[in-house]
C-alpha cells in the first residue's frame, strides 16, 4: 500500500527493479542457450539410465531418447522467448472502504509506524471542523 503522494517515488523504484529483473533474465537466456545442448543430453542420459534400471519399464530405444530431447529443445525454446513481466495495479481508496473495521485493521497491520504516525488518526469522523489548539480563549473586542 503506498500513498498517493509517494507514488512517482515508488514507481521510480519500480523502474529500478526491472531494469535489474530484465538483465538478470537476459544472463540467464544467454546461459540457457549456451547451455542448452548439454542439459539436454544430461537430462536424456538420466532418463535412459533410469528407465534401463527400472524393472517394470522397458529400456528405451534411440527413437524416444531423440523425441524426449526434441521435446525438451521445444520447451527450452519457449524459455529462451519469454521475458519476465511487472504488472502494476493502482486502486484508490473509497471512503466506503474506511469506515469498514475489516479494512481498518488490515491497513493498521499493512502500514509502518512512522506512516501511522505521520496519518494521525485520519479515519476519525466529526460533524463540524475541530477547533484550532492554538487560538486563544478571550473574546475578541
Amino acid at each position: 500500500m503506498i500513498e498517493r503522494a509517494r507514488r512517482l517515488e515508488f514507481e521510480k523504484r519500480v523502474d529500478a527493479y526491472k531494469v535489474r529483473l530484465f538483465a538478470h533474465s537476459e544472463g540467464m537466456r544467454k546461459t540457457l542457450a549456451e547451455e542448452a545442448g548439454a542439459i539436454i543430453n544430461d537430462a536424456v542420459n538420466l532418463i535412459a539410465e533410469r528407465m534401463a534400471r527400472s524393472v517394470v519399464a522397458k529400456p528405451l530405444q534411440e527413437d524416444d531418447l531423440e523425441m524426449i530431447a526434441e521435446g525438451l529443445h521445444t520447451s527450452l525454446g519457449r524459455a529462451e522467448s519469454e521475458s519476465p513481466k511487472v504488472n502494476l495495479v493502482f486502486k484508490e481508496v473509497t471512503y466506503e472502504q474506511t469506515q469498514d473495521n475489516a479494512f481498518k485493521d488490515k491497513l493498521d497491520k499493512a502500514l509502518p509506524s512512522l506512516v501511522k504516525r505521520r496519518l494521525g488518526g485520519w479515519y476519525e469522523n466529526f460533524t463540524a471542523a475541530k477547533q484550532a489548539a492554538s487560538q486563544s480563549k478571550e473574546p475578541q473586542r
